[in-house]
């Protein structure tokens, strides 16, 4: 019964959605062509530089309400905000503006609409932002304009590491005096990470937010607090994270159940991940039908099903052949990819072959680089030289992840191509399904290898395992140099 009201309700609020957004003006107005409106917008997210060539820099809004042909309308539909240089620094998250410009069909992307701002428009502040978000606003703007001087590297991947959002993609006025980075570097640097399988770093999920858990965990245990203080001290601090960090559906997720799991923790009762994932997937879908087409939201929630189903009999079936630091090291990334690779090859239809080792290599910095560029992060507005300390820090540890997107990612080897759509999903599933009735079957393979062995009189498999660690080791490194050498 559970299961059916679940299914009949979600069926309804998708309907229900798609039958508002089909008949809401903006919508009806934009299947007709392109044509000019005055708008009034807010804003949902800050400016970042645009993918598209027909502009400067974009954002995520929603309409407020829209004019054409002299008659004004209101209108909830979601877009993607198109503008150039001379408006772009005009524009701030959460503020409301009255602008005119080119609506029509989104060509890519989740939301229905783009709205392009005219170059000679008259863009006017209709509402500011709440004196949150402007606090925020000025503290993401301080923190760029402290990232910039670091070096290229550090410009680029410390934002991302630490807000979610790449140091070329930012788009707002810094106090900087330095060039911008370089556009080549920034993209080969992109790539380099995608092709190594380490990308997710770049995006703030429940890494960020587990960090800061148990870091206020750890405070209230020294003065003895009560459960119910840490619960709340625990939810404010998630929101102030989520506050700070680009929005993204990751970020959503990660704080819905970490709002989950502290309420468990306020009333006494032990969280329960997959309910704490299951209450935060219905809640969303419900309230918000469209994330169910996000795959940044479904990889998300992906993720986090394969560590808490998998990652601990992985690591336990790798103990048995590897050191247990190198196997509760890879059983997280094999089972977070064990459940992501269907979704990521309908996005690219490419496996990323060293994504394992790569995830091992970084592993060690993460959280460093993670917690320093933070501490940067909140130092910028009020000690801006004390913040730099911070992100250079944060940046040694990225220059890590850096050499090995680089020497990974930059190989031939590091991708294979794939089937793309369902029938490449299907094929990836099919294929995992065999790794796990291998995983199932190792300690029965190792124990009857090790019993016949004895009675020959031979060392045991783990026995022989150690005897040709030396050489796997010396192969791996001659496997890297390998790597580094130009093609």
């Amino acid at each position: 019964m559970v299961i059916a009201s679940s299914a009949l309700a979600a069926f309804v609020a998708s309907v229900s959605a798609d039958a508002m957004a089909y008949r809401d003006p903006a919508m009806a107005l934009a299947r007709k062509g392109e044509n000019t409106v005055e708008a009034s917008v807010h804003l949902d997210s800050p400016v970042t530089a645009a993918s598209s060539w027909q502009a400067d820099c974009q954002a995520n809004a929603h309409l407020v309400g829209i004019s054409h042909d002299g008659i004004r309308q209101t209108s909830r539909s979601h877009i993607v905000l198109y503008a150039n240089k001379p408006i772009c620094r005009q524009l701030s998250d959460s503020q409301t503006i009255e602008t005119s410009g080119t609506l029509q069909t989104a060509r890519y992307g989740m939301r229905p609409i783009w709205l392009t701002i005219d170059d000679n428009a008259k863009t006017r502040l209709a509402e500011r932002a709440p004196p949150a978000k402007r606090l925020i606003d000025s503290m993401q703007r301080s923190f760029f304009s402290v990232t910039e001087g670091l070096s290229d590297q550090g410009r680029v991947l410390v934002p991302g590491l630490t807000i979610g959002l790449l140091g070329q993609d930012f788009m707002g006025a810094t106090a900087a005096k330095h060039e911008p980075v370089n556009a080549t570097f920034a993209t080969l640097l992109e790539m380099h990470f995608k092709d190594s399988g380490i990308m997710h770093l770049m995006a703030v999920s429940g890494g960020h937010f587990a960090l800061i858990g148990s870091l206020i965990r750890s405070g209230c245990a020294r003065f003895l607090l009560p459960r119910q203080v840490v619960a709340v001290l625990t939810v404010l601090a998630y929101v102030a994270l989520a506050s700070a960090m680009y929005p993204s559906d990751s970020v959503m997720r990660a704080l819905i159940m970490g709002i989950f799991a502290s309420s468990a923790m306020f009333a006494g009762r032990r969280s329960q991940a997959i309910s704490a994932l299951s209450w935060t997937v219905i809640l969303v879908l419900l309230t918000n039908p469209a994330m169910s087409r996000s795959y940044g939201f479904a990889l998300s929630c992906a993720s986090v099903l394969g560590i808490v189903l998998c990652a601990g009999p992985t690591a336990e079936r790798l103990s048995v052949l590897l050191p247990q630091f190198l196997a509760d090291g890879m059983s997280v990334t094999i089972a977070a990819q064990l459940f992501t690779l269907p979704i990521q090859v309908l996005m690219t239809p490419t496996l990323p072959l060293l994504s394992v080792p790569a995830n091992l290599v970084v592993a060690p910095f993460v959280d460093f680089s993670t917690l320093t560029g933070l501490a940067g992060l909140v130092l910028s507005s009020w000690a801006p030289h004390l913040a730099f300390a911070f992100v250079w820090l944060s940046s040694c540890g990225t220059s890590v992840m850096q050499w090995c997107a680089d020497t990974i990612g930059g190989s031939q080897t590091a991708t294979m191509p794939w089937a793309g759509g369902i029938g490449g999903a299907l094929m990836i599933v099919m294929c995992e399904i065999g790794m796990v009735l291998l995983f199932r079957t190792l300690p029965a393979m190792v124990k009857r290898h090790d019993k016949e062995d004895s009675v020959v009189g031979n060392d045991g498999y783990l026995m022989q395992l150690r005897s040709k660690g030396t050489i796997w080791l010396k192969e791996t490194e001659q496997m890297f140099e390998r790597l580094q050498k130009p093609d």
